[in-house]
């Protein structure tokens, strides 16, 4: 099979499982934490660490304290592109400095314990 068939059949087969699915990569936090934001579920955030910010769409949980943010990575646009956070999900990859904070043995970057900020999102707002 040539390379770009099975690519794109790949791509294709990704999208219709993930409209079937409802997989994203939503900001889960504590409700407390939304409240004091006057954020409610489904409602955008700023998620800004030291090195960039992205916008995602928030969900609260009871099993994380205050304070506390999740989500999964692997998603959204790359740095200088825009997408529709709510389609492609948020990259999370884009908080993370890459030349420092690495494991020096392996080179990976940290992926956990990323000290952020969050912040509401008005619908109307654009970055």
């Amino acid at each position: 099979m040539p390379q770009q068939y099975y690519e794109e059949s790949m791509k294709t087969q990704f999208e219709a499982d993930r409209q079937q699915l409802r997989v994203e990569n939503l900001t889960i936090t504590s409700p407390a934490d939304l409240d004091r934001l006057g954020v409610a579920a489904g409602g955008l955030v700023e998620i800004r660490s030291e090195l960039d910010a992205i916008i995602a769409v928030a969900e609260p949980t009871d099993d994380l304290q205050s304070g506390v943010v999740s989500m999964a990575h692997s998603w959204g646009a790359l740095p200088g592109e825009e997408d529709d956070v709510r389609r492609a999900g948020s990259n999370t990859n884009r908080l993370i400095p890459t030349d420092r904070h690495f494991d020096p043995l392996s080179g990976m970057a940290r992926q956990t314990a990323i000290p952020v900020n969050i912040r509401r999102v008005d619908p109307d707002e654009r970055r």
